[in-house]
């Protein structure tokens, strides 16, 4: 009878959360890659990624906030701003507050296009459903809430030190 230490009970959660891990990485990549497909005009996940984030936080964030939040530097979100900016999906102004801070806000056009980025997912989203149940999705979002709130406070704890 082969005995299991404490050290190696701890081990095989380790490597059980690499490998939880490790799906969600794959799983960003066949949504990202699912998404890409379905839009029409060249909406990358990323830009689209910025809409919503400004639709569900609300806008009038500074840049550093909007990249702090969704766990992007700051060039990667500067980027995304230059590009959502052209497009005249977002506006950027001066921070009345702080001279030295911008304000990303949403123009109509930038919401009018992320709910059109949705409505073109939807097809997607269909698709996946097929091959589970809605308690199986419900299930899967509390367990990912909680990974994703761990994480986060874990992140938080490093950044500390």
């Amino acid at each position: 009878m082969v005995e299991t230490t404490a050290d190696d009970a701890e081990e095989s959660v380790e490597r059980l959360l690499f490998q939880v891990i490790t799906q969600i990485h794959r799983l960003y990549n066949l949504t990202t890659a699912g998404f890409n497909r379905g839009q029409s005009n060249e909406l990358h996940v990323s830009h689209f990624s910025v809409l919503n984030h400004l639709v569900l936080i609300g806008d009038a964030q500074p840049p550093q906030r909007l990249a702090a939040s969704m766990n992007l530097t700051k060039a990667t979100m500067t980027s995304n701003l230059g590009k959502l900016a052209d497009r005249g999906f977002i506006t950027v102004q001066n921070n009345p507050n702080d001279k030295r801070s911008k304000l990303i806000f949403l123009t109509p056009e930038g919401r009018k296009e992320r709910d059109a980025a949705i409505a073109r997912a939807k097809g997607g989203l269909q698709a996946y459903l097929a091959h589970l149940t809605p308690s199986e999705v419900q299930e899967a979002s509390v367990l990912l809430d909680r990974l994703y709130q761990a994480m986060s406070a874990a992140e938080a704890e490093q950044q500390q030190r």
